[in-house]
């Protein structure tokens, strides 16, 4: 077994004022480190994400702080480095920043996390990413050094989850559609760390395009569409859509993820807005009524400095007492068909679905559903 004198350094807040930027070399590599990931296990350059979306995420946020760290393979010397209220030496991710820059190290790879502030606050979601310059070429089997990087990465998580004062590490890692195709070092990586398999989701799109200029679909007598933006709701819709987004806390098949909702309130609701505005996103939500009450509701999202062709689904709920009348049909045909008609450069939208919900997968199968990786979760927690 080989040992690696591994240093962590963790990319600074970046002020939210930050429009224009040019990113730090370390933030390069993670960007091009992630987006080599995600086209290797997609094949589709679309998956890609963008320097000013990782800057935003990186940004202060009431509903989840991101914590971005580059793993370094030597200890090179960063004077003046500050540390992180985590505990870890700041480096710089934009040009200009007064924060050291990390120049000519051996990058080994990066560790993306995300640290809920509103919910599922009892642990992090995160990913491990190798560097790009020692990722294994797809389909190549990688030597036991290979396996040792992914087992620092991993390892670190465990050590941030408790820096942050949680119990469980979600691991979101993107793997090929086909399991023959899996890396067989991360997945001995993944074990030996003491994670298991508890989620799986098929990812890939659901094509709009030929949806455009379509008008929405019938609706049975009782029932009608109501279409808002930005998560802005009529003030006498706002009771009814928070307790639909409850019930897609509970709701939504997550496998055996160890998660702990947290009520919306008109307070989260507000905040989600101000972080949707200030990140330039644009969202639209379709909400299904029976006789004036909503009982259903579906959203997409278009991210700013992204693929205009591309959107992201998220949640598709149906309130059990109306299930089984082919409504979640009808109401995710609309949500595509309006986000058609409103972004008119929109092709694709981006969806993911749990294995085990049967029901969701017909509906997105029905809809043109074309898949392109898969996304297993791996979990651990840590006992104090």
């Amino acid at each position: 077994m080989m040992f690696f004198m591994t240093a962590f350094f963790q990319f600074e807040q970046p002020p939210l004022r930050l429009k224009k930027f040019d990113p730090s070399e370390a933030l390069l590599s993670f960007i091009f480190s992630a987006n080599l990931a995600a086209q290797d296990v997609s094949g589709d350059t679309a998956t890609s994400t963008s320097a000013g979306a990782v800057i935003e995420s990186l940004k202060e946020n009431p509903q989840s702080a991101t914590v971005i760290l580059a793993a370094v393979s030597d200890s090179p010397t960063l004077a003046g480095c500050a540390i992180s209220p985590l505990k870890y030496p700041i480096i710089s991710a934009y040009q200009g920043s007064t924060a050291p820059s990390l120049f000519d190290a051996n990058l080994l790879g990066f560790i993306e996390a995300s640290v809920p502030l509103q919910a599922h606050t009892n642990g992090i979601d995160c990913d491990v990413i190798l560097g790009a310059e020692i990722a294994p070429i797809p389909g190549q089997i990688g030597d036991e050094t290979e396996t040792e990087h992914w087992l620092t990465l991993l390892n670190q998580t465990k050590e941030l989850v408790k820096r942050v004062n949680r119990k469980v590490v979600r691991l979101w890692h993107s793997v090929p559609l086909n399991a023959d195709e899996m890396n067989p070092r991360f997945t001995q990586a993944v074990t030996k760390a003491g994670f298991s398999l508890v989620h799986d989701e098929t990812h890939g799109y659901i094509p709009v395009a030929t949806k455009r200029g379509t008008a929405v679909p019938l609706l049975p007598e009782g029932y009608s569409f109501y279409c808002f933006s930005d998560l802005k709701p009529a003030p006498e819709m706002v009771p009814g859509i928070l307790a639909l987004f409850d019930a897609a806390n509970t709701d939504i098949p997550v496998g055996a993820i160890e998660v702990s909702p947290q009520p919306w309130t008109n307070e989260r609701l507000e905040q989600a807005q101000a972080t949707l505005r200030r990140k330039a996103n644009e969202k639209i939500t379709m909400v299904l009524l029976k006789d004036r009450l909503p009982i259903g509701f579906s959203d997409v999202t278009r991210l700013a400095d992204s693929d205009p062709t591309v959107a992201d689904q998220g949640h598709t709920l149906i309130d059990a007492n109306y299930r089984g009348n082919g409504l979640g049909k009808l109401l995710k045909e609309a949500i595509l068909i309006t986000a058609a008609n409103q972004w008119p450069e929109l092709e694709r939208v981006f969806t993911s679905t749990a294995d085990s919900n049967a029901a969701m997968c017909r509906i997105n199968n029905n809809l043109g559903f074309t898949p392109l990786n898969r996304t297993q979760v791996y979990q651990t927690e840590i006992i104090r």
